[in-house]
């Protein structure tokens, strides 16, 4: 059964066509060796440290035995990241006594990414404004439709993105999705570490993809902006994506949970949310710990 799933994907016959298609890449480009895009986070080329690099290797590849103290096995792990062991004891994670999570960042925070200038962030923060009138726009002849036989509620005036109207268009077929080709202007890093959550903007107008990571930051990369030119020259190093750092710790959810609200949870015990009209990321009122 499960070689017939992986015959059904058509691996080989993929990489074939992916293969076809890398020497017209490289010729339109002019180098004998282009490489992958290198749109988002980390675009500049980085300096290789000369320091050594540590090889870890666990206990077990080493031949040593297991620390009697922690074979046991965890019994949970608190908020704070130390955890409690099956018999007990408890410790930091990690068990190396190192230095302790960074507090979360306190009270608000402005509109203000890693890694552009601040007129790139003003530009993005009057985009994502602009696509949150125009969803508005298009609900409000739904909204005054319905609020002629009812009142105005919370979701008429947030213009909630979960009451957008979708697309008659349908799903895609099979013959759609296999004729679909990725480009490399189309593939950018949003975020420095792996990816935890994704959150599309609900405008139908343009595409904004917000993305949240493991290290506690969230990127918003507008898709529809054109990228750099083909030699990397740029007079600025936005190029449709911005990285911002609203946390401090894993981000497990993230959602718009209108046209112009993007709220943010993170293991650092805070939730967030992103207004687009005053550029602000502000801080819910959280549980005290007890």
């Amino acid at each position: 059964a499960n070689m017939a799933r992986l015959a059904a994907l058509e691996l080989p016959q993929l990489a074939a066509g992916l293969a076809a298609m890398q020497p017209a890449s490289k010729a339109a480009k002019g180098t004998a060796s282009a490489g992958p895009s290198q749109r988002g986070i980390g675009s500049s080329k980085r300096k290789r440290s000369d320091e050594p690099q540590v090889v870890r290797r666990s206990a077990r590849n080493k031949g040593e035995a297991p620390d009697p103290a922690t074979a046991g096995g965890i019994s949970h792990e608190a908020r704070d990241g130390s955890v409690v062991l099956l018999h007990g004891a408890a410790g930091p994670w990690g068990g190396d006594g190192g230095e302790p999570a960074a507090a979360a960042p306190p009270g608000p925070l402005p509109f203000r990414s890693v890694n552009a200038d601040e007129e790139s962030d003003a530009a993005f923060l009057a985009l994502l404004a602009a696509q949150a009138a125009a969803v508005c726009e298009q609900q409000q002849p739904r909204n005054n439709k319905d609020n002629s036989s009812r009142g105005s509620t919370a979701d008429d005036v947030a213009c909630g993105a979960a009451s957008r109207q979708q697309g008659s268009g349908g799903a895609a077929t099979g013959q759609q999705l296999s004729a679909l080709r990725l480009a490399a202007d189309d593939v950018a890093k949003v975020t420095r570490d792996g990816i935890s959550c994704l959150a599309l903007h609900p405008s139908s107008s343009r595409l904004v993809i917000a993305a949240a990571d493991k290290q506690g930051k969230v990127g918003l990369w507008d898709i529809d902006h054109p990228p750099s030119t083909a030699d990397g020259a740029s007079s600025s190093s936005y190029d449709g994506v911005l990285m911002f750092a609203p946390h401090r710790d894993y981000v497990s959810s993230l959602r718009w949970a209108n046209s112009h609200t993007l709220v943010s949870g993170s293991y650092d015990g805070t939730v967030r949310t992103l207004d687009v009209n005053t550029g602000v990321w502000g801080l819910l009122p959280g549980v005290p710990e007890d």
